[in-house]
């Protein structure tokens, strides 16, 4: 999978017709923690075990309108997304355990209901 950048909501909007998961990165270039966290994000969506999320990186200096939307004060932040676009979870900092348990998390409950909805 690879790592998406948008800058529009409607952009987001046409994001949500795949139905999956969205994991937005709110970054800054001039940020250092969100340049550690930049090849981190990049590596997490190449792994199988997180293909059913959707990865995507917003520069809050290119996307205002994102930026006030989900009222980004702190850099970086990861909003996570259902497919209908409301906020499940936020992870504010560059805090790598807490955001590998919550893709982890994540990918472990697509995959529970996926066999639940199998057996039926």
């Amino acid at each position: 999978m690879v790592v998406y950048t948008i800058t529009e909501l409607d952009e987001l909007q046409d994001w949500s017709k795949e139905k999956k998961i969205m994991i937005l990165d709110f970054y800054a270039g001039w940020c250092g923690p969100c340049k550690r966290l930049s090849p981190l994000f990049e590596e997490y969506s190449q792994l199988e075990k997180y293909q059913d999320l959707l990865f995507l990186k917003v520069d809050i200096e290119l996307a205002q309108d994102l930026t006030h939307h989900f009222s980004i004060a702190s850099l970086p932040t990861i909003i996570i997304l259902d497919a209908t676009l409301q906020e499940i979870h936020k992870i504010v900092g560059f805090r790598k355990d807490t955001i590998e348990r919550t893709l982890d998390t994540l990918s472990q409950e697509k995959y529970k209901t996926e066999n639940e909805n199998d057996q039926d």
